[in-house]
């Protein structure tokens, strides 16, 4: 699992490059991570704040099913360069 606490973001490559390597992510729901992580599609999305991130971390922890679920969802995940930049575009510009 690739995990993404953040206080900030914009539309972070790292979320990109980690779906692609077929790697779950973790991420705090700040900028716009939730338009790249769809829970249970393709990661888990926390709240910004030590209790919830380590809510969801003891989750991961404790959860290597749900941790093989993820991957197995996600190894069809494909990278659509135009798609991701109309996201920065809306995410950015509120286009």
């Amino acid at each position: 699992v690739f995990a993404l606490l953040s206080m900030s973001e914009g539309l972070p490559n790292t979320l990109f490059e980690a779906l692609i390597l077929g790697t779950p992510v973790i991420a705090t729901n700040v900028g716009g991570v939730a338009d790249i992580v769809v829970p249970g599609e393709n990661g888990w999305l926390t709240e910004n704040n030590e209790s919830s991130i380590e809510k969801m971390l003891k989750f991961i922890i404790e959860n290597t099913e749900a941790v093989d679920q993820m991957k197995a969802k996600i190894q069809t995940y494909s990278y659509d360069n135009k798609a991701i930049i109309r996201t920065a575009q809306e995410v950015l510009f509120g286009e």
